[in-house]
């Protein structure tokens, strides 16, 4: 399902936004708007921001499903650290007392947050750990719910333009760059070697040190207007802005690639601004090529809103995370950690499944093999029990009947169980008598016996020795035939028994 991305900052002059639809990973550039701020005649503006704001979200048709915003440069103190580990939770909990210095003569409490940038040549982590006052970010998010919206990421502009730059720029990993925003106070910049931020700076030069300082000169907005139209000069401010960027590169120093300067913000209202940067050896400017979900957007319409479409992206892309909103159990921050658990649960849960899924699948291999042995057994055992030919429809219960018959409880006569009634025809035929018995059957009926003899006197002498228990009143002689083969007689009898 497609979520809708707002990234939105502001100055005392315009409001810029840009809305990014992700699905799935991907990104695509909705709208890139760039708002005027109605000014009186003292460049002051007329209506709050969160008015102004809240037109703006009106005015794009669509639920916002987050906000990302960044504090102004002004509001948010640097500094470079650097520290003898690399786990987050131990910068976190050493950086905290070294930033309170930072923001003299207040008494509101201090938000502390820094950015990893890697390592130096001696192996420590390095970081730039920023400060803010609560009380500016608390402003901040109280506008913003004001106009309708809920800033999820409270980012700093030099650390979001990094992720701006790597998302929307095809940049080479074996190149320097630098993302250099000029804004209307401040200018921001991140370094990147490839995609990586390795340093963030700003300084408070913007497109309003370019005005000349004339105190006739209070119609601001007609300032601007001739600075978008016209451009301005100012060679004192030109060469003060070029030496703090040089400051700033300086501080990493110059490799034999030199570096890439991508300009956004209101670079393109100064005139020469880079003519002085250019003539240095091993820097350059350009526009790397974009990637082709940022096609709906011009270059000066991207350049001017360059900066809020990189804390749209942040929404997405915390390879660099900073965000000054802490503590603050929004329902924005809340819906989403819900959000994560669901997408977490349904992970596990779908783990889960595969494992009984596929548990399940080897106990039905397995139920199979054990019912396919048990059957291969029963099926022996009931050919050796049952009598030949007997066919096997309910073996479980044609052998109970077997063997109920055998054990002589079908009988209802009290001359004792079938066991005993073998005993006493084995007793009164004589040991003399050559006579094997192959098989015999006790009912309730009487006794049928199948056997083999020399002769036929032998085979009447049998019937004698049955006739001779008290139970057998008679004896029957059903067939008696000598065997081709052996020469032996076949018989088959009868005897029934009597009645109780």
């Amino acid at each position: 399902m497609a979520r809708y991305i707002l990234g939105i900052e502001w100055d005392d002059m315009y409001v810029h936004a840009c809305l990014i639809r992700t699905s799935m990973g991907d990104f695509a550039m909705e709208r890139c708007l760039v708002h005027e701020r109605d000014l009186d005649e003292n460049g002051v503006a007329v209506h709050a921001v969160s008015a102004e704001i809240k037109g703006i979200v009106s005015a794009l048709g669509v639920h916002v499903d987050a906000c990302v915003t960044a504090l102004r440069e002004k509001d948010i103190m640097h500094r470079p650290v650097t520290r003898p580990f690399s786990d987050r939770r131990k910068i976190a909990g050493t950086i905290g007392p070294e930033m309170e210095g930072l923001l003299p003569g207040t008494d509101n409490d201090t938000v502390v947050d820094f950015v990893v940038l890697g390592r130096d040549a001696s192996g420590s982590t390095r970081a730039e750990a920023f400060a803010v006052n609560s009380s500016i970010i608390t402003e901040t998010i109280s506008g913003l719910k004001d106009a309708g919206v809920d800033p999820r990421i409270i980012d700093s502009p030099s650390v979001a333009l990094a992720c701006g730059a790597r998302n929307i720029f095809d940049l080479d990993t074996h190149k320097n760059y630098i993302q250099m925003h000029v804004g209307w106070d401040y200018t921001s910049l991140a370094f990147l070697n490839g995609r990586n931020l390795v340093k963030v700076a700003s300084f408070p030069l913007g497109l309003r040190s370019f005005f000349p300082d004339d105190p006739m000169n209070t119609d601001i907005s007609r300032a601007m207007e001739d600075a978008r139209d016209k451009g301005i000069e100012n060679d004192v401010i030109l060469m003060e802005w070029t030496r703090e960027v040089l400051i700033s590169i300086s501080g990493l120093g110059m490799d034999s690639d030199g570096y890439v300067i991508i300009p956004s913000g209101y670079t393109d209202r100064i005139h020469g601004l880079f003519s002085g940067l250019e003539e240095i050896e091993g820097i350059s400017l350009d526009h790397p090529v974009k990637k082709e979900w940022v096609s709906v957007a011009t270059e000066d319409a991207l350049s001017g809103c360059f900066l809020a479409c990189s804390l749209a992206l942040r929404d997405e892309d915390n390879a660099d995370p900073v965000n000054f909103r802490q503590g603050e159990l929004s329902f924005t921050q809340a819906r989403e950690r819900i959000k994560k658990m669901a997408i977490t649960m349904g992970k596990v849960m779908a783990v889960f499944f595969v494992l009984w899924f596929a548990g399940a699948g080897l106990a039905v291999y397995l139920d199979g093999r054990i019912l396919d042995d048990l059957s291969s057994r029963l099926e022996k055992e009931f050919v050796s029990v049952m009598p030949k030919g007997t066919p096997m429809v309910n073996p479980v219960v044609q052998m109970e009947q077997r063997l109920s018959t055998l054990s002589g409880k079908g009988i209802s006569d009290s001359n004792g169980s079938a066991l005993e009634t073998i005993r006493d025809i084995s007793k009164a035929v004589s040991p003399e008598i050559d006579v094997t018995m192959e098989n015999i059957t006790i009912d309730e009926n009487g006794i049928t016996l199948w056997g083999n003899t020399d002769s036929y006197d032998n085979v009447e002498k049998i019937k004698e020795s049955l006739l001779s228990l008290a139970y057998i009143p008679e004896v029957r002689i059903v067939s008696a035939n000598v065997d081709k083969k052996d020469k032996r007689v076949s018989f088959k009898m009868t005897c029934k028994k009597r009645k109780v």
